[in-house]
C-alpha cells in the first residue's frame, strides 16, 4: 500500500467519472413493535428525515477520490442534491436538473431493516427524451479533458440505456468500465472492464471465471478483465495472462454499500500512478477491506491505507479525527516519556509523535551522546499502544512538520513553556515532569554507576 501512498503526492492526476449519479439516504428508526394491520415491523422516526445523505453511484466513485490528491470530474444527469454534496468535484460536465435515483435505507441500532428505491425507469423519461440527454453528457465528456483515467460507472439507471454506437475511449486516457448489464459489445474499445462475479456471469452466460474473462475480452477487445468476487478476492486476465488475488485476512464487514465504487476508484488511482494492474487490483481490494468496515459510503482517507504507523506527514493532513501532536528525541525511553505520551493521547482521538533525526538530535543535545539511532527510536515509539503515527524531521524544530500535519492539539513537557508551533494549533497542553525522570538524569546515573 505504501507504493500508492508514496506516489499520490508526485502529481495530481485528472480522473473523469461518467455514469449514473445517485443519492443514498440513511434513516435511523426504532422498530420495537409489529403492525396490527399486517405482520410487519413498524418503523418509527422522530422526524421522518434522513440522518445522513451521501453521494451514490458514479458520484460516489468521485467521492472516494476526494481525499487522494486527484482532480475529479463527474459527467452525469444530476440535480441540486448531488451538487450540494459534491464539494470539490468538478460538476461542469453534468446535465441539470433531473430526478436522480435515491436509495433510502432504514436502520435500527445499526441493523438494516428496509430499503426503498425512489426512482423511475431511465429517470422516468421515454427514449425520445432520454437520448439527447445522454448525448449531451457524452459530448461534455469527449469534448473535455485530457484525462489520465476515465471511469464508466454503469448502474443501469439510464445514462447508458440503449447505447450501442458510442466508443468508450477518451483520447489517450485509460478507460475503466464498471458494468451492470450487457451487452458487453457496448464497451468495445475500453482498456479495462471490471464486473463483479454476478455481473460477469449474467453478461457472459458463463459460470467459470476464466471463460467469463475470455468472453469479455473477445467481445470488448479490452486489455484486461478484472472480476471481483466479494470477500473471496479478485480474478482476471491481463493481456492473456491469468491472475488471482486471494486475501490473507477476512474483513470485518459492516456495510458493502458502495464497495464496488471504492474498488474502481482506487484501481483508477493506481492506473494514474503507473502501478502494475495486478498490484493495483491487490491495493484496490485491500482498500475495500477497510472501506467495508465503515458505514454510510464513508470515503476512505490515506491514513487508513497505511500498513504501519510510519507515514508521510501529508497523509495526515486529510483526516476524519482529532489529532494530538508531540515531538522530541526520545533517545532512552523512561517513565516520564510514557506518561507524557499517554497524556497526549488523552487529548485527541489519535496521537502522532515526531522524532528528531540523528543529526537534529545531536545538534539539540550536545551534553550527551545519542545512544539509539532514528530507526531504533522510531520502532520503540511505534511499539507504544498510545501512539498511532510516527514521523521524523531533520530540522532543528518541528515547525515545518507541524505545518504539514496541522494537528488539533499540541502537547509538550512542562520545561517548554512556549513550544514551537503553539501559534498554529488550536489547543496547547503542558505536561509536568513525572517523578523527576529525564534523559539527562539517566545519563548522570549511568555515569555514577560506571565510576563506582
Amino acid at each position: 500500500m505504501n507504493e500508492l501512498l508514496e506516489r499520490m503526492f508526485d502529481f495530481r492526476p485528472r480522473i473523469a467519472v461518467c455514469g449514473d449519479a445517485m443519492l443514498d439516504e440513511y434513516y435511523e428508526v426504532e422498530a420495537d413493535k409489529i403492525s396490527p394491520e399486517f405482520p410487519i415491523p413498524v418503523l418509527r422516526s422522530p422526524t421522518g428525515s434522513p440522518h445522513s445523505v451521501v453521494l451514490g453511484g458514479a458520484a460516489n466513485v468521485c467521492a472516494q477520490l476526494r481525499n487522494f490528491n486527484a482532480h475529479t470530474s463527474l459527467f452525469a444527469l444530476a440535480n441540486e442534491g448531488v451538487k450540494g454534496l459534491a464539494g470539490e468535484i468538478d460538476m461542469d460536465g453534468c446535465v441539470f436538473s433531473h430526478p436522480v435515483p435515491v436509495k433510502k435505507r432504514y436502520y435500527s441500532g445499526g441493523f438494516p431493516l428496509c430499503r426503498i428505491d425512489a426512482e423511475g425507469t431511465n429517470y422516468g423519461y421515454s427514449d425520445e427524451v432520454l437520448r439527447p440527454l445522454q448525448g449531451k453528457v457524452l459530448d461534455n465528456l469527449f469534448s473535455s479533458g485530457p484525462y489520465d483515467v476515465v471511469v464508466f460507472s454503469d448502474y443501469d439507471k439510464g445514462v447508458f440505456h440503449g447505447l450501442s454506437d458510442f466508443v468508450p475511449r477518451a483520447g489517450d486516457a485509460i478507460t475503466i468500465v464498471d458494468p451492470k448489464r450487457g451487452p458487453a459489445d457496448r464497451w468495445r474499445g475500453c482498456t479495462i472492464i471490471k464486473p463483479n462475479a454476478k455481473e460477469a456471469r449474467e453478461i457472459t452466460g458463463e459460470s467459470d471465471w476464466r471463460r467469463q474473462c475470455s468472453e469479455l475480452m473477445r467481445r470488448t477487445g479490452c486489455q484486461a478483465v478484472v472480476v471481483t468476487q466479494g470477500g473471496e478476492g479478485v480474478v482476471g486476465n491481463v493481456q492473456g495472462v491469468w491472475f488471482e488475488y486471494r486475501p490473507n485476512r477476512p474483513s470485518v464487514v459492516r456495510s458493502v454499500v458502495g464497495a464496488g465504487d471504492c474498488f474502481v476508484a482506487v484501481l483508477a488511482m493506481c492506473m494514474c500512478h503507473s502501478i502494475d494492474i495486478r498490484r493495483g487490483v491487490a491495493l484496490a481490494f485491500e482498500s475495500c477491506a477497510s472501506y467495508v468496515e465503515q458505514q454510510y459510503n464513508k470515503p476512505l482517507h490515506p491514513y487508513q491505507l497505511s500498513p504501519s504507523k510510519f507515514v508521510d506527514p501529508r497523509v495526515l493532513a486529510s483526516r476524519d479525527f482529532s489529532l494530538a501532536f508531540s515531538n522530541g528525541c526520545f533517545d532512552i525511553l523512561h517513565p516520564g516519556h510514557i506518561e507524557l505520551l499517554k497524556y497526549a493521547k488523552s487529548k485527541a482521538d489519535r496521537l502522532v509523535v515526531a522524532l528528531n533525526s540523528d543529526e537534529s538530535a545531536r545538534r539539540l543535545n550536545k551534553n550527551h551522546p545519542l545512544v539509539n539511532d532514528l530507526a531504533h527510536r522510531k520502532s520503540m515509539i511505534a511499539a507504544l499502544e498510545c501512539v498511532d503515527f510516527v514521523l521524523d524531521f531533520s530540522e532543528d524544530t518541528p515547525l515545518e512538520i507541524i505545518k504539514a500535519v496541522s494537528p488539533d492539539v499540541l502537547v509538550k513537557g512542562g520545561d517548554w513553556p512556549d513550544p514551537i508551533g503553539s501559534d498554529l494549533v488550536n489547543q496547547v497542553f503542558s505536561f509536568e515532569r513525572v517523578g523527576g525522570h529525564s534523559t539527562s538524569g539517566m545519563f548522570a546515573k549511568i555515569r555514577s554507576v560506571e565510576s563506582t
